[in-house]
């Protein structure tokens, strides 16, 4: 059988450390016109949480998506996706937004904290706002879209696609010499990166 997409629509509660893999003939998933409001925790998380998915297995695309969350964790904490794998052909955020915060010992993020997928894109996406405090801290990579971003290996052609984003967040690296810190991305390692009108 041929897999098929799943789309998820007008959500307006919350779906908290989901684990979206590619079984049961899911071939890609969508989330559209949804939010996620007040999510918060004890500071008790552990790696690679997100604040929809935790650790995607097939392509996923968030459009006209909101997360406002208050996340403190160890590794890999993101509003949006903890952690993608280089399975994935696809990652893309398209009108989507972060605010509130975002704490961990290692990589973080308002959308997404370690990206190894072949192909991820944000367009109109904004972390903060003028009008809403949001601050991104941690140790290691920190960033307000994207913590870390790493190919498979050297014959990996990634590319990671900024087209008019903006951060208004306060972006901090704490507790390391090594922080590696950005206002869009943290660290790059073997992938292409395209900034196309963002501020």
């Amino acid at each position: 059988n041929e897999a098929k997409p799943m789309n998820i629509t007008s959500m307006h509660t919350l779906v908290f450390d989901a684990y979206v893999e590619n079984v049961a003939g899911i071939k890609d998933v969508r989330f559209e016109n949804c939010a996620t409001i007040s999510l918060k925790n004890d500071g008790s998380l552990g790696a690679r949480v997100g604040g929809i998915v935790t650790l995607p297995k097939t392509n996923v695309t968030f459009e006209n998506v909101k997360v406002e969350a208050y996340l403190t964790g160890k590794a890999n904490i993101a509003g949006f996706v903890g952690t993608s794998d280089a399975e994935l052909e696809s990652l893309t955020f398209k009108n989507c937004a972060f605010e509130g915060s975002v704490v961990s010992t290692a990589y973080a993020a308002g959308f997404a904290g370690n990206v190894h997928t072949s192909n991820v894109t944000f367009e109109n996406c904004t972390v903060g706002s003028k009008n809403v405090q949001t601050d991104i801290a941690g140790n290691g990579r920190v960033a307000a879209f994207v913590a870390k971003t790493l190919a498979k290996d050297n014959t990996s052609n990634n590319t990671l696609t900024f087209k008019n984003c903006a951060n208004y967040a306060d972006v901090t690296g704490v507790g390391s010499a090594e922080s590696a810190v950005g206002s869009l991305v943290g660290r790059i390692n073997r992938t292409n990166l395209v900034v196309d009108g963002c501020t």
